[in-house]
């Protein structure tokens, strides 16, 4: 028992349960049987996991997810370590605790936005194009619009199925 991927006249993707020929948009659709649900791609079948999110370098992640879950624990998360930064320049020392706070912050960061990438259809290291002098305000003007503004490629690519299910 399993699914076929099918893609409609209007361009819309949809599953049908091969046993039954029943079409299924979502796992949460009344027609889908659990032993269904198992059989559904891992980034359809279920939500990813924080863990997943945060530290996984590997798999497509839909701009829904990026702007609902990743964006908002990197906008807190940064209101934080700048308010210590201030109150820290304020006493003229070395920002040394908001500098150790920010570190942590790091491999999350590149680990949503090369997911983002992915979802594009573009390798990680595209990332890298920051660090061509000269062009690198070009480049992350660039990265900046693919990563929040643009839609993923539709269907599976090379970095796994689509994220999101029409």
């Amino acid at each position: 028992m399993g699914l076929k991927r099918i893609k409609g006249t209007n361009g819309e993707v949809y599953f049908v349960n091969a046993k039954t020929g029943t079409r299924v948009k979502t796992k949460m659709d009344v027609n889908v049987k659990p032993e269904t649900i198992e059989s559904l791609p891992k980034s359809i079948s279920k939500k990813r996991s924080l863990k997943e999110i945060l530290f996984s370098f590997s798999g497509r992640m839909s701009r829904s997810d990026y702007w609902t879950r990743a964006f908002p624990i990197f906008f807190v998360y940064s209101i934080i370590v700048n308010s210590i930064f201030y109150i820290e320049s304020e006493s003229s020392e070395l920002p040394i605790v908001s500098l150790i706070l920010s570190l942590p912050s790091i491999w999350p960061t590149l680990a949503v936005i090369i997911k983002r990438l992915h979802d594009r259809d573009r390798s990680g290291w595209f990332f890298c194009t920051l660090f061509i002098p000269l062009a690198n305000a070009v480049f992350a003007i660039w990265i900046i619009i693919e990563v929040w503004f643009l839609k993923g490629t539709d269907g599976e690519n090379r970095f796994g199925p689509d994220p999101v299910i029409y």
